[in-house]
């Protein structure tokens, strides 16, 4: 029972890693284009593939260590958000 738990929880880290993989990809991607300061619908679609900023919100702006440009509306540095995203992907299930 347990050597086929572990075959199950390798296959689902493997899965994990290789979804980060392909986000990862597509915003060193997108780091070209999309502008240097994003607003909440680029950076969703950006990190969701959506402009569903409803599960932005919930999944990534929620987090206080969010990247954020601190203005009037909401703002936030790309390059920053790539690389927190980098660091707390594992933070981000809903």
């Amino acid at each position: 029972m347990d050597t086929l738990l572990n075959q199950l929880l390798d296959q689902f880290e493997a899965g994990l890693m290789d979804r980060t993989m392909k986000v990862m990809r597509i915003a060193a991607d997108e780091k070209y284009s999309f502008p240097m300061e994003l607003n909440k619908k680029q950076c969703a679609r950006m990190l969701l593939g959506t402009d569903d900023t409803t599960t932005f919100d919930s999944r990534f702006n929620s987090h206080q260590d969010f990247p954020r440009i601190d203005c009037k509306r909401d703002k936030f540095p790309r390059d920053a958000v790539i690389e927190w995203y980098g660091k707390n992907w594992m933070r981000t299930g809903i």
